[in-house]
């Protein structure tokens, strides 16, 4: 996601960009990659639009943000990283980028996990402690979006038992 976000040291992105080009299952995954995370952005611009209604519109406003996401990119066999990618790709246009990069970390710490520790049997605890970062930073009403967002994009995982 560092590569897609533009956020990734520029040598890295080099060496990638040359793996990438020479690379049509990769090119092909960048693609995709690159077009869930557009449309994930796209919602989420959408939102933060939509920032000053109500909270029941806000809320009734993210769900039809990720039936529209779903229905565009399904989510069957979702891994937690992607899962985690969509979450900050959602919540970063709200929120802004360092405010979901410094949530999530935070609440890594306060769960005592490692990113490559989220699993969908822990994936319900890191979103509680994240929300609850995000309701300290940014308020209630932004913590109970994150809270719904974080379930909703997690949904697949505990259906799926995805790692």
């Amino acid at each position: 996601m560092e590569y897609i976000e533009g956020t990734m040291d520029a040598a890295d992105r080099a060496r990638i960009g040359q793996h990438v080009s020479a690379c049509v299952e990769c090119s092909s995954t960048l693609a995709n990659l690159s077009a869930w995370h557009e449309a994930i952005a796209s919602e989420g611009d959408r939102l933060r639009a939509a920032m000053d209604a109500q909270p029941l519109d806000t809320e009734r406003m993210l769900r039809e943000c990720l039936q529209r996401i779903t229905a565009e990119l399904p989510a069957p066999g979702r891994s937690v990283s992607e899962a985690l990618a969509a979450l900050r790709a959602l919540l970063a246009p709200i929120f802004g980028q360092g405010t979901v990069t410094a949530a999530v970390n935070q609440a890594l710490r306060r769960t005592g996990l490692a990113v490559s520790a989220l699993s969908a049997s822990n994936w319900l605890v890191f979103i509680k402690a994240f929300s609850a970062v995000i309701s300290e930073i940014c308020g209630i009403a932004a913590g109970r979006l994150a809270d719904l967002a974080g379930i909703s994009l997690g949904s697949s995982l505990l259906a799926g038992g995805q790692a």
